[in-house]
């Protein structure tokens, strides 16, 4: 099984990197994992012209990750909150996901923000993403409170919480074999 980690910002090894390593290594203990950022992807925004409706899949032809997407059972997604919310790049990648509704149905997700105040709404907004796709969520997810690079290390809460979301997301892949 793999798990694809997902930064959204654009500071390479800043705190968001942090909590989101701190997250995949726990998983890496029981599944193949890999982290992107998006913005080392050259991304078009959505133009909604609807045609991923008809055809299936979006016809903007880019950089856009839709194989890593779906060959991953879990997907988790990380971003610093600027304005309240995720970043730019990630929100342009999120929207292109609009094509693959019903294709990530049933996999595991998981949100981590960090900002310095103000950042439940980023919180939701990944949280809606994962819920808009079916996928499960069995953990509200991980918010850090940080600003200058490398603060979150100080933020005990939230490296506690990055590991708990990685140990949630196995337990519930496991309770999930057991299902079914």
């Amino acid at each position: 099984m793999k798990a694809l980690g997902i930064m959204g910002s654009p500071r390479k090894g800043g705190n968001t990197s942090i909590l989101l390593s701190e997250t995949m290594e726990v998983l890496g203990k029981e599944l193949e994992i890999e982290i992107i950022n998006v913005v080392d992807y050259k991304i078009k925004p959505c133009v909604s012209c609807r045609e991923c409706l008809h055809g299936g899949k979006c016809i903007i032809k880019d950089e856009m990750f839709y194989d890593k997407l779906l060959e991953a059972q879990v997907i988790v997604i990380a971003s610093p909150v600027y304005f309240g919310d995720i970043t730019g790049q990630l929100k342009i990648a999120l929207d292109r996901t609009w094509c693959l509704r019903g294709k990530l149905t049933g996999k595991a997700g998981g949100s981590i923000v960090v900002g310095r105040r103000y950042i439940d709404g980023a919180l939701a907004m990944l949280n809606t993403f994962f819920l808009r796709h079916g996928m499960i969520l069995n953990s509200r997810g991980v918010v850090g409170y940080a600003e200058e690079r490398g603060e979150i290390r100080d933020d005990h809460t939230a490296i506690n919480d990055a590991h708990r979301l990685g140990e949630s997301i196995l337990w519930l892949l496991a309770n999930m074999k057991q299902i079914s």
